[in-house]
């Protein structure tokens, strides 16, 4: 035991793991697997059938799978566990739902594999850096118009008459056809399959 009053840092990856084997109280005899947490190696004990509990596998690599904390299995989606002692050792873990590492106390012994001693190892774990934000597009230059609070309609009609308005300023560049606008109030567009009258209102 360490001076801060927790066993050695043996770690299994989830909690249930720690359970005792229990054969349950039917009498079947069926070969199954459970981890040890004395010997952190999963072996072999006969299942009744029913009831027991949740360390209890079909195979030993089902086992080692739920089981045996590895440098390629990522514990950042655990949730905290303090273990079954009561010492109260601050540790660090990470809440996925939070999106970041949090504080919790450590009972001491099992717990499970979301367990680090420091912030920064908890960070470098679960949370790694990410410099490479991507670019916020930029709008491009036909896309920067102006508001204006006198709306536009839009009308297929070629032909209504011309009517009076006040000039009304669009972005649009000096020509006859700015010029028309300005002094009737519409403008027609034409286009391969339709002509598009825009009018104030």
């Amino acid at each position: 035991m360490s001076a801060d009053g927790e066993q050695p840092p043996r770690k299994m990856f989830h909690h249930w793991c720690a359970l005792k084997k229990d054969e349950g109280p039917c009498k079947a005899i069926k070969d199954r697997f459970y981890f040890n947490a004395e010997t952190f190696h999963c072996e072999p004990f006969e299942y009744g059938g029913c009831q027991g509990n949740e360390n209890n596998f079909e195979t030993v690599k089902e086992c080692e799978e739920m089981c045996v904390v590895k440098a390629d299995k990522s514990p950042c989606n655990l949730e905290d566990e303090p273990g079954p002692c009561r010492g109260l050792v601050p540790r660090y873990f990470f809440d996925s739902k939070r999106n970041e590492c949090r504080s919790f106390y450590y009972g001491g012994c099992f717990g499970n594999a979301n367990n680090f001693r420091t912030l920064e190892e908890c960070k470098n774990r679960c949370q790694p850096s990410n410099n490479t934000e991507e670019p916020q597009e930029t709008p491009k230059a036909e896309e920067k118009t102006e508001s204006y609070a006198r709306p536009i309609v839009i009308s297929d009609i070629d032909d209504e008459p011309a009517f009076d308005t006040q000039p009304l300023k669009l972005p649009i560049s000096e020509s006859s056809t700015d010029s028309d606008f300005r002094r009737n109030g519409r403008i027609r567009i034409k286009t391969k399959n339709a002509k598009i009258l825009f009018r104030s209102i």
